[in-house]
Formats: C-alpha cells, structure tokens, sequence
C-alpha cells in the first residue's frame, strides 16, 4: 500500500474538478463555512486507506464561505485506494466546528465535499469559574478556573488570588487541586517556595532534622540518620527537633544567650587578648563574635607599626598618635629687630698759600684735607702750619660719604610643613589567625585602609601593602642663624660749608672771627680766584687761624636694614608609610 504524504495543502475559492484550480494527481476537498463565524485556520487530517494520517494546519480567509483544499500526493495518485479527510475548523485553539467524509479515488482528479458539524458553543472566558464539560475559549479548565495554560507543574495553579486564570508559580507551600503533594514532612518536607514550578522545593542536605538532633535531611523529604551536628543559629534542640525561636538562655546552645526570638553567640570580652574569653573555644579572630571589631591582616615585619594615616584625631582602637609631615619650608632670614645709624662725613679741602696777593696766586704750598662728622667744627693749625707760615687760603673741594653701622638681632623665622597628619599605631594584635603569616588586629575605622610604618625613608614596602606609599617626616633639624647688616641706600650732599678764618693766631678761634663763605662775599673775597672756589687772605697779612665747620641741611643720607642666614633646615625622623 502506497503512502500518501500530503506535500501541499491551500485554502482556494471554490471550484470544481476541470477548474484550472484543480490540478492533475490531486484531491480536490471543499466545505461550506456558511453560518460559520469567526474562523481563522483548519487542521486537516489526510489518511489513505486506513493508513497513517498526516496532519496539517491551514490558515482560512475567513471572507469564503466555501474554502477548497487541494491535496497533492509525492507518491503518486493512490488511484483505485479509499483516502479519509477529517477536518476541524478553528479559531485559535477552538474548536468551531468539525467534519470527515471518504472516497475512492478514481481518475486523476476527484472532489470531495466535506459535511461540518458545529462543535459545542464556548461559553467561558479566561478567569471565569469552570466544572468539567464547561467549554472554555482558552480550551485550558485548571483548578476550577478558565486557564491560559494547561498549567500542569507540581508546583504551578491557576486560582492563585490576584492571578486568577493565569497559570502561576506559587509559593504557600502545598501544591493546589489535584496535583502530586511534595514528599515528606516536618523539617524535611518539600514545599513550594517559588523557586521552582515544575517540583517541591526540599531543605539542603546541611540541615538538622530528628528528634534529638541527630539526622540530616536528604534533600527528598526524608532525614537520614547520620549524625547531625549542632542546630543552626545557635538554637538548642527541642522536643520535637531543632527550635526556632527562644524565650530564654535554655533554648539556645551553650556559649549563645537569648535575645528573642534570636539566639546569638555570647561575645568575647576582649578580642586581641589571645585568649578564649566566652568559653567557645575560640578567640580573637577566630571567634565570630569579633568579626565586627577585628580582622587578620598580614604580619608587618619586626619593628614596624600596623596602623592608620589620617588627618583627623586616631580614634580609641588606634590610640598612639605619631605625627608626621611632608613638604618642609624653611624660611630665610628677616630683617625684624636689626637697626641701623647712618652717618654723614664731609670732606673739606683747603689750598693753602703764603702769598698774600689774592689774584693770580698759584704757588699753593699744599692741599690741606679736613674731615667733618655732620654737624661739628675743625680748626686749623695756626700760624705756622708744619713749619710754614700761612698768609692765605682757599677753599679747594668739598666731598661728602655716608656710612652705616648696624644694631639689634634678629633670630631665623620659623619652618612650616606642606602637609600635616597622624599616623595611629595600633596598641595591641593576637596570634589568632588560621594563616600564620597574618596577625589578628583592630579593624580601621569605615572608609579606612590599614597602613604599616616602616621607619626609613624611602624603604620598600612589606607584602601585603603596596597600595600606595610615601615618605614622611616627624622633626625637623635646623642649624640656621641669622646676622644682622646694613646697606647704603642714599649718599648724603654737605649742602652748606662755612669757612672761618681768625686774624689771631688762638686755636680754637675766640671771638667774632672774619669770615668767608661759600658762594657769598667775605673778608678776603676775590671773583676771579682760580676754580671759581672761595679765596681768603688775612687782610695784613698777619697770623691767623681758620676753621672750617661742615653743616648737611638735607640729604644726611639713609641705610636698609638686611640679614644674612647661614646654616639649615633639614627634615629628619624618616619613615615610609605603605597602606593596603
């Protein structure tokens, strides 16, 4: 017996055998539609002589009222065979209505018209209460409920309030309706948590279950009976298994007291005294009470600090405050409480001559020099100046110096730091950690990082800090002294001279002594005297004595205080800071 695979089914408007629609080999099948509504597609069921079936869906205009299928067979025309149609005509996964008819082929091109039978009108909805024999449009009746799935997971129902119609995963423990109900019960027992739709969710393997104490569950629904080990957060075991919940010490394991409805762990009294304080067994970082407080940290090295930098106070876990600097200045020397005095010298040259002949006299015998602190007198030699009788004078320069001499002290300004900050060593660490290369120790405080001193400059760092490092500083070492000194900043002018000269021969001058002045008339005074400078005589020529006093008006001449610094400041106290 021939198969016949159907390879090509359509939907086509309506024709007979003979219509260019009908081809060659095939099976020309039509139905009617009429008072049919609401239809979208047919699966069509195709078997020769009593044969396999073949199953297809076709999609349908629903504007035909009689919509023709062609059925093509690969194998060849199964002429002379009996070939069974069946077809249920859909909306979506409804039903709408249904038919089936057979016929011998014969030829090589037959029609067969297929009777409809309307299927029974849906009349319930999604979310809609449902009984068996209710017809529901989503085709699904679950729980009593029109479903949108057929929701069949152990786990999965679709009367879940807020959900209803909706098929969900729940979560309240039992399977609903008719489903299988989870395994076991008690500590054990399955339950749907949410976690899973399709099965029970079962406690892990690690958990205590049995009267005493003394199982494990097996992660079926049934406790084992291995030892089961110590009750999980520090509940003791109860009469009918692990509890809960407490309401008092009694209802806790040893080492854990009630704060209920919770057992916690009674905490260590220190916890970097290396010792088992609370009775657990354990101390310091191996003791989970002080996990808040301590943590292990890797060893530093003999004679560095485990510790923390930071600018603000060290907190009370960190309690040695070793201050520490970056970015030395040292100031030079200043100026404060130096003085200085200036003084003003004047300079007065005196040619002098035994000719008392005012013009024309050029056979000065010399230059007399006489020096003239501001303000004071001089007076010449009498008579005989060095063995030579003076008969006149004249006024050859005046030329003025200022100098300065300085008082007081100052001392060196003080140095200052770029950057200031504390490293806080920590005061205490334990020899309780499961790695004996690491130290238990006070936990920094949060947003800190622990940090090791190494006292060096520039040293590398330990393992298990080379986050970031630097050099710091605790002292300074300052050798500067500071000297004094003046500067001239202004030369004074002599601006007024007066020259005396006396008739009589007394040294100091008494009396009213003749005078000649600069630049005015005098006793002796010649216009065209050579250099333009003041020529003096004694009028009779007789012996005499001058004085000459210096007197600066303006211009006494000024110094600036200044300092010299010697020696200097150096940083000292070095270490290398490294952090995790």
């Amino acid at each position: 017996m021939r198969s016949a695979l159907l390879i090509a089914i359509a939907a086509l408007a309506a024709a007979g055998c003979g219509d260019k629609a009908c081809k060659d080999k095939t099976l020309f099948v039509t139905f009617s539609l009429a008072g049919v509504t609401n239809v979208d597609g047919a699966d069509v069921s195709i078997s020769v002589a009593g044969g396999p079936a073949k199953t297809t869906h076709v999609a349908l205009n629903p504007s035909l009222s009689k919509p023709s299928i062609e059925v093509a067979f690969p194998n060849g025309y199964p002429s002379g065979q009996s070939v069974t149609v069946d077809l249920d005509v859909k909306m979506g996964t409804l039903l709408v209505s249904s038919g089936s008819a057979t016929v011998t082929l014969t030829g090589s091109c037959m029609a067969l018209s297929v009777p409809l039978t309307a299927a029974p009108t849906a009349n319930k909805h999604q979310g809609d209460a449902c009984a068996p024999g209710d017809v529901c449009d989503t085709g699904n009746c679950v729980d009593g409920y029109c479903c949108d799935s057929p929701c069949a997971g152990q786990c999965q129902a679709c009367d879940v309030t807020g959900a209803i119609g909706t098929c969900t995963t729940t979560s309240d423990g039992v399977p609903h309706g008719t489903r299988t109900a989870c395994n076991g019960s008690g500590t054990c027992g399955g339950a749907c948590t949410g976690a899973s739709g399709t099965a029970c969710t079962y406690p892990a393997t690690s958990v205590i279950c049995g009267a005493a104490c003394d199982g494990k569950c097996d992660g079926a629904g049934s406790c084992s009976s291995t030892t089961g080990g110590a009750c999980p957060n520090g509940f003791a075991c109860g009469a009918t298994g692990c509890n809960t919940s407490c309401g008092g010490d009694a209802d806790c394991q040893p080492n854990f007291q009630c704060m209920a409805p919770n057992c916690v762990r009674v905490p260590e009294s220190d916890c970097l005294d290396g010792k088992d304080n609370n009775g657990d067994g354990l101390a310091d970082c191996a003791d989970p009470t002080c996990a808040p407080m301590v943590a292990c940290v890797p060893a530093p090295p003999v004679g560095d600090e485990l510790g923390l930098l930071q600018a603000a106070a060290c907190p009370t876990t960190f309690p040695t405050t070793e201050v520490q600097h970056q970015g030395l200045n040292a100031p030079s020397c200043g100026t404060t409480g130096c003085t200085c005095d200036p003084i003003l010298n004047c300079q007065v040259s005196l040619d002098t001559s035994g000719s008392t002949t005012c013009n024309g006299v050029t056979n000065f015998m010399q230059t007399i020099p006489i020096d003239l602190a501001q303000g004071t007198s001089a007076y010449g030699t009498c008579t005989n100046y060095n063995g030579t009788v003076i008969a006149a004078t004249r006024l050859d320069s005046i030329s003025s110096t200022t100098t300065c001499t300085h008082a007081g002290a100052t001392t060196p300004p003080a140095v200052s730091w770029g950057t200031n900050s504390n490293f806080c060593a920590g005061a205490r660490t334990s020899a309780t950690c499961a790695n004996a290369q690491e130290v238990c120790a006070a936990k920094p405080p949060a947003g800190e990082t622990m940090c090791v001193r190494v006292p060096q400059a520039g040293a590398s760092c330990p393992a298990g800090f080379a986050g970031q490092s630097a050099t710091w500083y605790s002292q300074v070492l300052d050798s500067r002294s500071c000297t004094c000194g003046c500067n001239v900043t202004q030369t004074a002018t002599c601006q007024t001279v007066v020259y005396f000269e006396s008739q009589t021969a007394a040294c100091p001058v008494t009396g009213t002594p003749s005078t000649c002045f600069t630049g005015n008339n005098g006793i002796g005074y010649c216009e065209n005297n050579p250099g333009g400078l003041s020529f003096c005589k004694y009028p009779s020529g007789g012996v005499g004595a001058f004085q000459i006093k210096a007197l600066a008006t303006s211009n006494t001449g000024t110094c600036a205080t200044s300092s010299t610094t010697s020696g200097s400041a150096t940083p000292a106290g070095g270490s290398t800071i490294c952090c995790q």
